[in-house]
């Protein structure tokens, strides 16, 4: 087991360093040009949907993992292929792997917007989930998942890390999302969640 940082990094790349990396010129629904060497434009590419995950350990370091999909349009009789890529982000770096599918889509539709308890975690990981797909943009912030939906769109995303992980063989990835798992905050919050009765009130009841 690899110990615990003193300082977690709480650093990731800059959307437009994800952007880049992507091949996109912003990390939101945008079209863009696409260009040969000499400037002339080749084709025009449309962003769909994004998606991203802020994964922030108590006691390590953050990192983000995120799907976007992007649809190739004719632009005067030419066309270029469009494409979904997964990527993770961490500290300097930004990771990027083609996939066949998005995997999160489905499940993002399910996702409730109101949750009937308050919970408070004390350790473990906090989550910040962007969705950006057509005229719909969210932001979600949780610290472990309340729900059903939202605990499946955090193993999809951790699934969607893994996968990139393994497939390129980056050694630091793979231990930062060990060092994640090794947080345990699902077992921690099944057997100790603290349900605030009133947000007014300081009185709680332990489960």
């Amino acid at each position: 087991m690899h110990p615990y940082p003193d300082i977690p990094n709480r650093n990731v790349p800059t959307d437009a360093a994800i952007a880049a990396t992507l091949g996109i010129s912003e990390l939101r629904l945008v079209s863009d040009y696409l260009r040969n060497e000499d400037g002339s434009r080749r084709g025009l590419l449309r962003a769909n949907s994004i998606w991203t995950l802020k994964v922030e350990p108590t006691f390590y370091h953050t990192w983000v993992v995120g799907i976007c999909s992007a649809e190739g349009r004719e632009f005067r009789t030419k066309s270029v292929p469009g494409w979904i890529r997964g990527f993770v982000a961490f500290g300097d770096r930004v990771i990027v792997k083609e996939l066949e599918a998005d995997p999160l889509l489905s499940t993002i539709t399910q996702i409730p917007l109101a949750v009937a308890e308050r919970i408070v975690c004390l350790d473990g990981v906090g989550h910040e989930l962007k969705i950006q797909s057509g005229g719909l943009e969210c932001l979600l912030k949780f610290a472990y998942a309340p729900t059903e939906v939202l605990g499946s769109v955090v193993r999809i995303c951790n699934e969607v890390a893994n996968s990139i992980a393994k497939q390129t063989g980056h050694e630091s990835l793979t231990e930062l999302i060990d060092a994640t798992r090794r947080a345990k905050y699902e077992e921690w919050c099944r057997t100790k969640r603290i349900v605030v009765l009133d947000a007014t009130r300081s009185d709680v009841e332990f489960l």
